[in-house]
């Protein structure tokens, strides 16, 4: 192929599924492709359009980060670039090629913006993706901001006030009116819900994920790989308003996790708020802080079983 060439492929491992379209240009064509992704950060649509005018079938060629043209919009928090990208025939499911390998959906499905969401969504973006860590866009929705005053804006958690609070909503209940599924486990074990309740997600949007049959009661105890209920996790992280909502939407709370551990043991053993812990140190961070939990309350009923060998003998 001559220099500057753009092209198309998939790729299949020996008699595996075929990969996603890829998109690459010859290596004469850098500077021009940095130039795109430098017009897309930078705000400036009419260089942006001007290059796709000339290189049309480059619009999903990544950069050096491995983020299309369109992932740096949706970062950027662009409508009018979004479409550009989307009219110009850019994928809205192309993964990002870093280590997360989140879709430009789940970017903006974190950061809680209904109009990207939708502009995405009615271009074919699907919520059912997953990335790495095997997290759908519902994952995502519900794990940014949290209740008002929450600090911090990264995708590991994050904070906002009223606004940002009700667009969070209007992306949750997006994503549930399409149908998006509310039992699908990521790679912790964690349903919507429970990534919802360990990451500070407020009370309404649990609500939505409860009014959609995210139901934590003995018909569905879907458990993470703790062992853990949305409801032991609710008492792990302090949240007693989100442990009675559950409750009131059929939870047990004398239900034991495969540890032994109901969910008022959880909370009298263990007051440390985990939601504190995910906001400082992110997921890996809160599920430490949950596996030490679990340490804990074993080596207490440990002791206590030997308290009583011993009152036994005496």
């Amino acid at each position: 192929m001559p220099p500057g060439d753009s092209f198309h492929f998939r790729v299949q491992r020996g008699l595996g599924p075929w990969s996603n379209t890829l998109a690459a240009t010859t290596k004469d064509d850098q500077a021009p492709m940095v130039a795109l992704h430098r017009a897309i950060s930078q705000g400036l649509p009419h260089r942006a359009r001007k290059f796709l005018s000339q290189r049309p079938l480059a619009v999903d060629v990544p950069d050096r980060a491995g983020r299309t043209a369109l992932l740096l919009s949706v970062l950027r928090g662009d409508p009018d670039l979004v479409y550009l990208l989307l009219n110009a025939g850019a994928d809205p499911n192309h993964p990002a090629e870093g280590a997360a390998h989140r879709t430009p959906l789940m970017v903006a499905a974190h950061l809680g913006a209904p109009a990207l969401c939708r502009a995405l969504r009615d271009r074919g973006a699907r919520w059912d993706v997953r990335d790495r860590n095997l997290c759908t866009a519902l994952h995502y929705a519900v794990s940014g901001t949290g209740a008002p005053g929450r600090p911090g804006a990264s995708l590991t958690g994050g904070g906002g006030g009223t606004a940002a609070a009700a667009a969070r909503e209007d992306v949750v209940r997006m994503a549930l009116e399409d149908g998006a599924d509310v039992h699908v486990q990521d790679s912790y074990g964690w349903t919507p819900l429970m990534r919802a309740v360990m990451l500070d997600a407020s009370v309404r949007v649990l609500e939505l994920l409860l009014q959609a049959g995210a139901s934590s009661g003995p018909r569905q105890p879907q458990r993470d790989k703790q062992g853990h209920s949305a409801l032991h996790l609710a008492a792990l992280s302090g949240r007693q308003d989100v442990a009675a909502l559950l409750a009131r939407h059929g939870a047990d709370l004398r239900a034991k996790s495969v540890h032994g551990h109901s969910a008022r043991e959880l909370g009298r053993c263990w007051p440390l708020s985990l939601a504190d812990g995910a906001n400082k140190g992110g997921v890996d961070a809160t599920l430490a802080v949950a596996a030490a939990a679990s340490t804990m309350l074993k080596k207490r009923a440990a002791r206590r079983k030997q308290d009583e060998l011993e009152d036994q003998i005496l």
